[in-house]
């Protein structure tokens, strides 16, 4: 199982690029890059100075959004990193998340992102293509067919997308056996829809991980995240898959404590270091490609995480 490593969102791009050598470092097969306006720098710039800074790790935004960014412009980044990188890029696309709340627009459809991935990978590859009322435009220097275009997405359709398009997805579905089954299901009917059965396809899960001095203290710390995406819906599928009901609390705090273990059972992996490590093996042991690994809860966390990943490496 290749293991990528999620770089602190509120980190300086001089501190991104550090954190991506330290990941190469630790034996961490990629590293997603935070593309978020909130915290007012810019994703491929890090991305870019990193691919020169750690020449042997995999880059790609996490995640890239079609609702500041032009089609355009987002082949365009595509085929800059894929000149700085090469293989090791890959473009990963949303449908917004926090930058549709920021900027005062609903989150890109599915249409939208479907209309988005079949231009981007058009222009990547050299073609043509017509915006508006503007003649036809093309990169002219472009080199086919270009990066992988993955989704991240979280809800079934979203997924079923996800296989029918992509070249891959980030996953927000969860890493538990039923929530795995649901999401394979998902991507291949996607995958049989857009009649790409049997070609290659990426799928990488992205876990939420909470390192404590106690199993109860990494779920303690694990409980905004947990309430944060609860809200968000993320959870749904995989809560309805694997037979637990629940509902939607006023707060992180009114978040009850079955709920919440039953959140990090099957969505994230908390627990102390050692147990984590065992966690990730199970994963790989399962049969799971790749998963993101997203530390929460503080900087400390971070570093634990970045523990637990020398750990498992040196196994």
């Amino acid at each position: 199982m290749r293991i990528d490593l999620l770089a602190p969102t509120r980190a300086s791009i001089e501190e991104t690029v550090a954190f991506v050598r330290r990941a190469e470092s630790v034996g961490a097969a990629g590293v997603g890059v935070p593309d978020h306006l909130e915290y007012g720098r810019d994703g491929f710039v890090a991305l870019a100075l990193a691919a020169r800074a750690a020449p042997s790790i995999d880059l790609y935004p996490a995640v890239a959004n079609v609702l500041t960014r032009h089609v355009f412009q987002l082949a365009v980044l595509a085929r800059t990193m894929q000149e700085a990188a090469g293989e090791r890029f890959k473009l990963v696309i949303g449908a917004g998340g926090s930058t549709a709340e920021r900027t005062g627009q609903p989150p890109a459809s599915r249409r939208r992102l479907r209309e988005a991935v079949a231009t981007i990978r058009a222009l990547l590859a050299g073609e043509a293509v017509a915006f508006g009322t503007s003649a036809e435009e093309l990169i002219e220097d472009a080199l086919p067919p270009g990066p992988p275009v993955l989704l991240a997405v979280s809800g079934p359709k979203a997924v079923r997308l996800a296989g029918e398009i992509g070249d891959g997805a980030l996953l927000f579905t969860g890493v538990s056996t039923p929530t795995r089954a649901l999401a394979a299901e998902l991507v291949a009917a996607g995958r049989a829809e857009g009649g790409r059965v049997g070609q290659p396809f990426e799928t990488t899960y992205v876990v939420p991980v909470c390192v404590g001095e106690s199993a109860s203290e990494a779920r303690e710390r694990a409980r905004g995240a947990a309430f944060n995406w609860l809200r968000l819906g993320r959870f749904d599928a995989g809560l309805e898959r694997a037979g637990i009901s629940w509902r939607v609390p006023e707060s992180a705090r009114a978040l009850s404590n079955g709920l919440l273990a039953a959140i990090c059972e099957h969505f994230f992996i908390t627990g102390m270091a050692a147990e984590c490590a065992a966690r990730l093996e199970a994963l790989s042991d399962a049969g799971a490609e790749r998963v993101l690994l997203m530390p929460v809860g503080g900087a400390d966390v971070t570093e634990a995480v970045l523990g637990v990943m020398g750990r498992v490496s040196a196994r």
